[in-house]
């Protein structure tokens, strides 16, 4: 069995079906402010897009993607963890949070500093001690045949 809707109801009573349900469906939708600014931000991206689409002669979004993935393909831990820099940017979650580790373990770090510190220096000196000293010796020898 077919119905026909048309049998029923005229043009003028279906459009005010629709326009009632669709206020409905609206205040269904937007119930809080910020389901409001959602779909609003959504429809001014949309027509961001096509702006930009027409006045670049391309499609934005596969120029956009691209950046995007160039960005992320050349991204380097230096990007991550740098500092704010003479543009007064924020400091991003990554930086704060090494700055973080960095003074929760500064005793640790310290430590170990002191310690490989110790231990080059000492190597250093002892690979070149021989050196400085012939050197000195010769500097000194040299000086009193002068």
């Amino acid at each position: 069995m077919e119905v026909n809707i048309n049998d029923y109801l005229d043009h003028d009573e279906m459009k005010d079906i629709a326009i009632n349900e669709f206020r409905a469906m609206a205040q269904r939708t937007f119930r809080e402010e910020k389901d409001v600014e959602r779909v609003i931000g959504n429809a001014a991206f949309g027509v961001i897009y096509k702006s930009v689409d027409e006045l670049m002669g391309v499609d934005s979004k596969q120029v956009l993607a691209q950046k995007i993935t160039d960005q992320i393909n050349n991204f380097s831990a230096f990007h991550l963890f740098n500092k704010p820099d003479a543009w007064n940017r924020e400091t991003n979650s990554a930086y704060d949070y090494l700055q973080q580790c960095i003074s929760d373990n500064y005793g640790n770090i310290k430590s170990v500093v002191e310690n490989e510190i110790g231990t080059e220096t000492l190597a250093i000196i002892k690979g070149s001690l021989p050196d400085l000293i012939k050197d000195a010796v010769i500097d000194i020898l040299g000086n009193k045949n002068d």
